[in-house]
């Protein structure tokens, strides 16, 4: 397939999952302003931990899994955090890369979707922003960590939803973890790390 293909084929999976998935039909309908962009392929260290990842295919049957990891190749893969003292031990093993928004295959002014990668015993600190998000596991497992909650862990098909500005976080522990992220409205901030005193 071509790149426009196998963007657009991604794209039949999403509309796929959110017409069964109740939790994400819950938190938004799909875009209708959905519009192809051309995508310029970047590479990261994070991609090279993904493609030799096959525990996250292992047992797992899933056309949105597969579709969303061909596009893997042709991402442009983001440093959200590069300039935040946050470390090149985290920023050579945290994979993102925007599947609908800047930088991905479509445009859309009303949703934003991320694929978020985690290798095992990784720590995704605590950070906020001002969008509504779901995160939807795709395979693998994390402890999901959110202010004022429990701490949950959660594996294939489970959901968690972040208020605005609610600080979050996330740890992967013996498996690693593939997530699809959705967020609606206010994509003006990006995410920010948040302070340690902000966190209750």
């Amino acid at each position: 397939m071509t790149q426009a293909q196998v963007w657009t084929h991604a794209a039949a999976e999403l509309v796929r999952c959110f017409r069964t998935h109740p939790s994400l039909a819950e938190f938004s309908s799909f875009p209708t302003d959905l519009v192809p962009q051309k995508v310029t392929a970047r590479a990261l260290p994070p991609l090279d931990l993904l493609a030799t990842d096959q525990a996250l295919r292992s047992g797992t049957v899933s056309t949105l899994l597969d579709a969303v990891l061909a596009l893997a190749c042709d991402a442009h893969w983001l440093e959200h955090y590069r300039d935040s003292g946050i470390g090149d031990h985290f920023m050579d093993r945290f994979g993102c890369f925007c599947l609908v928004g800047d930088q991905g295959g479509f445009a859309s002014d009303q949703l934003r979707v991320w694929l978020v990668y985690m290798p095992p015993h990784l720590h995704y600190p605590w950070h906020h922003h001002p969008a509504e998000e779901l995160y939807l596991v795709l395979a693998g497992q994390a402890e999901f960590l959110r202010a004022g909650q429990a701490k949950r862990w959660l594996s294939s098909g489970d959901t968690a939803f972040h208020a605005s500005n609610q600080p979050h976080a996330m740890t992967t522990g013996a498996d690693s973890v593939l997530c699809l992220v959705f967020w609606r409205n206010q994509f003006e901030s990006g995410p920010q790390l948040t302070d340690g005193n902000d966190i209750s």
